[in-house]
């Protein structure tokens, strides 16, 4: 077959596949990025409540202080590129089980059978809500 006789659409479909393929790859490299900056977050939210509990000195609260403004200023970027509803819950289930897991390990609070499978089935729902949940399009 000649150039001439192929039809203009014979590639398109291929063509097509790729672009899609490098748009959606570029997308999704673009929303774990902001899905990193919600892991961050949430490790500076265990250091803060961690912070709020055994603070002693000025220097303590200051960092305390510093880790809670940084946590939500991270937060409403994220918020920006992300589902709101799913950022929120998974930021709050990534805390509360990074604290629970550092007051049992930094600080010899008991550990429990319960606990450990509460915690277990909080992450099961926030990693649930992040792979059901459609990323939004990232405009950077």
């Amino acid at each position: 077959m000649s150039r001439k006789d192929k039809s203009l659409g014979d590639d398109c479909f291929f063509t097509t596949a790729c672009l899609r393929l490098f748009f959606y790859a570029k997308i999704r490299r673009s929303s774990m990025k902001y899905w990193g900056i919600v892991l961050f977050a949430a490790l500076l939210e265990v250091v803060w409540v961690i912070g709020l509990k055994h603070s002693d000195v000025w220097w303590q609260w200051l960092i305390t202080l510093a880790a809670v403004v940084y946590t939500f200023k991270l937060l409403l970027d994220a918020g920006n590129h992300l589902p709101v509803g799913t950022l929120y819950a998974v930021f709050v289930g990534l805390g509360t089980a990074g604290t629970v897991i550092s007051d049992i390990i930094l600080f010899d609070a008991p550990i429990e059978a319960v606990k450990i499978i509460l915690i277990a089935v909080l992450l099961i729902g926030v990693i649930g809500l992040k792979l059901v949940t459609p990323d939004k399009e990232v405009s950077s």
